[in-house]
C-alpha cells in the first residue's frame, strides 16, 4: 500500500517534484509464480516393438533412452503444461519416430504413459493412464491395474486371499484391452492375482502368493508375455522406483543344451544327481528348449555309456523364473567347460536378431565378417578379435540388423581366409538367429557352426525301419487283472534319427484315463517315460518323438511297455510288452491243483515271461511239455505250478 501512495503521489506533482523523476519510469514486477508439476512415468509395453527413446518437445525426457521391453520408468516430475511426446524407435540403420502425441500434464496428477499395441498388426499406440496424487493411508497398498497385453482378450481379474477358491468369488474388475482402473487401496498383506477369460473361471495366469506391503503404491500391468510358460500374460508392476515381472507361478525356466566337446562321447546331463536333463547327446548337437523348475541346481556332465564317467561334476546352475538359457559343453574332454549363457528370445518386429558364440578351442582368436555377398577383401571385420576364453565364453550378443541377405565368414584374427562362411543367409525381420562356432569334429579339420533358432536346419524326416504290433492284455499287469478287455498298439521306430511313434487302440475299454509308455522289463512295473495323447474316436497317440541311443536300445530290448489305466484300474487295466513280432510273450496262472499230484495251498499266481528258445524247446513247448514250479519249505516239491502253452494273448 505505501508503495503505490508513493507512486500517485509522484504522478500529480511533476512540476513541484521533479527528484521524483527517477522512480516514474520503473515498471512493478509481479511475483513469478512457483512453478507446479506433474508426476510422469513411461512404459514400454509393446511386445514386438524394438527398444525406443523418449521424447518431449523433440528432447530426451529424463533421460529415457533404450528402454526396452516390459520396463517401466521411475516416476518422476515434469512442469505443466502441454507437450509432444514422441516415441523413437531404435532401428537398425536408421531411428524413425513411431508414435508421437500432444500431452497436458496438470499439477498433481500421476500420468502414465505406455506404448502398447503391436508393430506387425500397425496397432501401436500410445496410452495415457492418469489418476490424482493420492497418499497410502496407513497399513495399506495402493494399486492400479492396466490390461496393456495386446494379445490377450477380455478378461476377469481377481485379486483374493492366497488359495481362495475363485468360483465363489466375485472378480476385481473385467477389463478388455487399455482398460484401466481407478487407485484401489487394499490392508497390506500377501494375496494372489488370477487372470481368467472374462465369465470363466479358468485360470490362464496365476501369481502365486505376492505380498502387497504396507505403503505401496503400485502399477500393475498385465503385458503380453515374452518368456517361459504358457500363461498368454505377464505381469508388469511398477513401484515408482522401477519395475519388476511377476511370472505366472507355473512359468519355470528353459534351458537347451549344445554339446559342444569334439572329442567327447555322447553324453548325459544330469542335475541334482537324479534328474535327466539330456540323455545320450552327441557331438556336435543340440537339443530344444526343455521346460525346468526355476531354481538352483548341481549339474552333472557323464558319459552315456557309463554314467560314473564323470566329466563335469556339480557345476552349479541358477535358473530363474521367466528365464531362458542355453548350456553349452566345451573346450576339449581333458578339460571341460559348461558355460551357460542367457538367451532372449522376444521376437522384434522390425529387425533380425543374431548372435555369434566363439566355443571353438582350436580356432584361436579371430574376426567375424557379416557382408551382403561374402567379399571381404575391402571391409573391416564386424567383430574384431575375438578369443576363445575359458570360464565365460565370448559372444557378440543380439546383433539388430534389417531383413535381407548376409553372408557370415570367420577368420583367423588379421587374416581374410574363410575357417567359416555361411553361404548366404537370408534373415527376416521378427526372426533370432543363433549360431555358435565349435571345433570340428577330427582334429586338424575346420571350426563348425552349430545352428539354432531360425538358423536351424529342419529336423529329418521321420522314416521307420521297424515296426512291432504289441498286444496288450489284463493278464500282463503286475498283478494280473481280470478283465475281458483288451487293447492293440502299433510302435514305429526309426533307428537312424533315433525316434519312435506309437498308437493305441483302446476302443474295447471304457473309462480310460490315462495311456503311458512305462520303464520296465516285463513281469515288472516301472515309471511313466512317455505319455500318450488321447487323439479320439478311442485312440492315444505318440507323435514322432526323438530318444537317445541308450533309450533306443532299451526300447528293442524290450525293456518298456504300454498301460492303459482306467477308472476302475487306476494302476493298468491292460498291458503289452513292447517286443518285435518275432517275440512272444506268454501269461500263465499258477495253482496248487496244477501239482503232480494236486497240492492243497491257497497260493497263487501268474506269470508273464518271454525268452529265446531254441527250435526244440520251442516244439516241446508247443506241445505243452513246459511249465513253471514254484517250491516252498512246506512243499519242498512244489506248491504252485503252471503249464507254459501257446495259448497266449
Amino acid at each position: 500500500m505505501r508503495r503505490t501512495k508513493a507512486l500517485l503521489a509522484c504522478s500529480i506533482l511533476p512540476l513541484f517534484l521533479i527528484g521524483c523523476s527517477d522512480d516514474d519510469d520503473d515498471v512493478v514486477q509481479e511475483p513469478t509464480p512457483a512453478p507446479e508439476y506433474a508426476n510422469v512415468r513411461v512404459v514400454h509395453a509393446a511386445s514386438d516393438a524394438p527398444m525406443v527413446n523418449i521424447t518431449a518437445n523433440d528432447a530426451i525426457l529424463n533421460d529415457l533412452e533404450s528402454v526396452d521391453y516390459q520396463v517401466a520408468s521411475s516416476r518422476f516430475e515434469v512442469e505443466t503444461g502441454m507437450y509432444d511426446i514422441g516415441v523413437t524407435g531404435i532401428l537398425p540403420g536408421e531411428n524413425a519416430e513411431v508414435l508421437q502425441a500432444d500431452v497436458t500434464l496438470e499439477a498433481d496428477m500421476n500420468y502414465d504413459i505406455f506404448a502398447v499395441g503391436n508393430v506387425s498388426d500397425e496397432s501401436l499406440s500410445l496410452l495415457t493412464v492418469t489418476s490424482m496424487e493420492t497418499a497410502v493411508d496407513a497399513g495399506n497398498a495402493q494399486v492400479q491395474i492396466v490390461h496393456a497385453a495386446s494379445m490377450a482378450p477380455m478378461v476377469d481379474i481377481y485379486v483374493t486371499a492366497p488359495d481362495t477358491d475363485i468360483t465363489a468369488e466375485q472378480p476385481l474388475v473385467t477389463a478388455e484391452f487399455t482398460d484401466a482402473t481407478d487407485l484401489i487401496q487394499v490392508p497390506a498383506g500377501d494375496y494372489q492375482i488370477r487372470i481368467t477369460p472374462a465369465g470363466e473361471t479358468t485360470v490362464v495366469y496365476d501369481s502365486g502368493t505376492v505380498n502387497l506391503a504396507d505403503g505401496a503404491d503400485l502399477l500393475i500391468a498385465a503385458t503380453n508375455n515374452v518368456g517361459t510358460g504358457d500363461s498368454p500374460v505377464t505381469l508388469l508392476a511398477a513401484d515408482g522406483d522401477g519395475s519388476f515381472k511377476i511370472w505366472d507361478a507355473e512359468a519355470g525356466a528353459a534351458i537347451r543344451v549344445v554339446h559342444g566337446i569334439s572329442d567327447a562321447p555322447a553324453v548325459d546331463v544330469v542335475a541334482n544327481n537324479e534328474i535327466v536333463l539330456v540323455d545320450g547327446i552327441q557331438f556336435p548337437r543340440t537339443t530344444d528348449y526343455l521346460s525346468v523348475a526355476a531354481g538352483d541346481y548341481l549339474i552333472d556332465v557323464v558319459a552315456d555309456s557309463d554314467s560314473s564317467v564323470v566329466a563335469i561334476d556339480d557345476a552349479e546352475l541358477t535358473l530363474e523364473a521367466g528365464m531362458s538359457y542355453t548350456a553349452i559343453a566345451n573346450n576339449v574332454l581333458a578339460a571341460p567347460e559348461l558355460d551357460v549363457l542367457v538367451d532372449m528370445p522376444r521376437s522384434v518386429a522390425t529387425e533380425a536378431k543374431v548372435r555369434i558364440v566363439h566355443a571353438s578351442p582350436s580356432a584361436g582368436n579371430v574376426d567375424i565378417y557379416v557382408t551382403a555377398d561374402g567379399e571381404i577383401d575391402a571391409v573391416d571385420p564386424a567383430f574384431a578379435d575375438i578369443a576363445y576364453e575359458t570360464g565365460e565364453l565370448v559372444e557378440t550378443g543380439y546383433v539388430s540388423l534389417a531383413e535381407g541377405d548376409y553372408v557370415v565368414t570367420v577368420t583367423p584374427t588379421g587374416t581374410k581366409t574363410a575357417a567359416i562362411e555361411t553361404g548366404v543367409l537370408t534373415l527376416e525381420n521378427g526372426e533370432i538367429y543363433t549360431a555358435i562356432a565349435l571345433d570340428g569334429a577330427m582334429e586338424g579339420d575346420l571350426p563348425q557352426l552349430a545352428l539354432l533358432d531360425g538358423l536351424a536346419p529342419p529336423p529329418p524326416a521321420f522314416n521307420a525301419d521297424m515296426t512291432y504290433n504289441v498286444n496288450l492284455s489284463g493278464s500282463q499287469e503286475v498283478p494280473a487283472v481280470t478283465t475281458m478287455s483288451m487293447a492293440t498298439a502299433v510302435v514305429e521306430i526309426d533307428e537312424d534319427l533315433p525316434a519312435f511313434s506309437v498308437s493305441v487302440d483302446v476302443s474295447g475299454l471304457t473309462d480310460v484315463t490315462g495311456v503311458h509308455v512305462h520303464d520296465g522289463g516285463i513281469g515288472m512295473n516301472g515309471p511313466v517315460a512317455f505319455p500318450l495323447t488321447d487323439a479320439g474316436n478311442g485312440t492315444y497317440v505318440l507323435a514322432e518323438t526323438n530318444i537317445s541311443p541308450s533309450n533306443l536300445d532299451a526300447l528293442t530290448s524290450g525293456e518298456w511297455y504300454l498301460n492303459v489305466h482306467t477308472t476302475a484300474n487306476p494302476s493298468g487295466e491292460v498291458r503289452g510288452q513292447i517286443v518285435p513280432d518275432t517275440t512272444a510273450v506268454v501269461t500263465f496262472s499258477l495253482s496248487g491243483s496244477q501239482e503232480v499230484p494236486a497240492v492243497d495251498t491257497m497260493a497263487m499266481g501268474s506269470v508273464p515271461a518271454n525268452t529265446t528258445l531254441t527250435a526244440e524247446q520251442m516244439n516241446v513247448m508247443a506241445d505243452g511239455g513246459l511249465y513253471t514250479n514254484f517250491h516252498s519249505d512246506a512243499f519242498p516239491s512244489g506248491e504252485i505250478r503252471g503249464q507254459i502253452t501257446l495259448g497266449f494273448d
